[in-house]
C-alpha cells in the first residue's frame, strides 16, 4: 500500500504470504523492501496473516508514515525482520504476534539509515504479548531493535556512507550511493535540488527526502509489555 496521497482505513486479514525465498523488490520507492509494505496510511489493521518463505533481502512487513495501526495475531517466519517499523509511525499497537526470524523480530527506526523513504519521530508505540522464537544457529538479530538518530549539516570533505542524511539549503538529503559504513565516500559537491536524486561530480547520489532543517529523531512513548 504505497502512494503519494494518504491511504485511509486499510484492513488486511487472514492471508498467507509465501514468498518462496525470492528477494525481488516490489516498489521503486527508495528504501521500501517489505514483502507487504504500508506507506502513508491512516487507519491500518493487519490481522491473522501468515508470512513464510521470506528471504534475507526482504522484510515480512514494513511501515513508514503509518498512523493508528494495529498489527495483531500474525505469524512472521523469515530470514529477515518480521515487523520493520520506520520513520513517522504514530499510535501503533503490535500485539499477540509470533516471530521466528534470523534477523530482528521487530525494528523501530526513526532514523532508518538506508531503509525508509522518510526521516522523523516515532510516537506512541505499544508492543505487547508477542512471542519471539529461536530460528537457527547463526541468528544475529534481537527481539526488537530501537534506533533514534542524529545527523549534521553537509560539510565538504566529510565522508558519508549509504543512507546517511544531511541538511543543506533548508532540505534533508540522504546518500543513495552504494558506499557502506565500511567504505564511506568523501563528498565535495553539496546537494541543492528539491526533488528526486542527483549525482554530483564526486560520485555521491543525494536523494531529496523533504524540506526541513531538523537533525534529531526520537522514539517517544514506547511501551513494551509481557513479550
Amino acid at each position: 500500500i504505497v502512494g503519494d496521497t494518504l491511504n485511509q482505513n486499510i484492513t488486511v486479514q487472514n492471508i498467507t504470504f509465501d514468498r518462496n525465498n525470492l528477494d525481488a523488490l516490489f516498489t521503486n520507492l527508495y528504501g521500501l523492501r517489505g514483502l507487504v509494505t504500508f506507506y502513508k496510511v491512516d487507519g491500518l489493521i493487519l490481522e491473522g496473516c501468515f508470512f513464510v518463505g521470506v528471504g534475507a533481502g526482504l522484510y515480512c512487513t514494513q511501515y513508514c508514515r503509518v498512523n493508528n495501526g494495529l498489527v495483531r495475531r500474525n505469524s512472521f517466519i523469515s530470514e529477515k525482520d518480521g515487523v520493520h517499523m520506520g520513520a513517522r509511525c504514530t499510535n501503533m499497537v503490535v500485539e499477540d504476534n509470533y516471530l521466528e526470524t534470523s534477523d530482528d523480530g521487530m525494528t523501530l527506526y526513526a532514523w532508518e539509515w538506508p531503509d525508509c523513504p522518510d526521516i522523523g519521530d516515532c510516537e506512541n508505540i505499544v508492543i505487547r504479548n508477542n512471542i519471539d522464537a529461536y530460528r537457527a544457529a547463526g541468528q544475529v538479530g534481537s527481539f526488537i531493535r530501537v534506533l533514534p538518530g542524529v545527523w549534521d549539516d553537509w560539510t565538504s570533505g566529510r565522508e558519508y556512507w549509504q543512507g546517511a542524511p544531511v541538511v543543506n539549503a533548508g532540505n534533508i538529503y540522504r546518500n543513495k550511493s552504494g558506499s557502506t559504513k565500511a567504505s564511506p565516500v568523501a563528498s565535495t559537491v553539496a546537494p541543492v535540488h528539491t526533488s528526486g536524486a542527483v549525482t554530483g561530480a564526486d560520485g555521491i547520489e543525494w536523494l531529496f527526502v523533504r524540506v526541513g532543517t531538523d537533525k534529531v529523531t526520537t522514539i517517544k512513548g514506547l511501551r513494551l509489555e509481557n513479550n
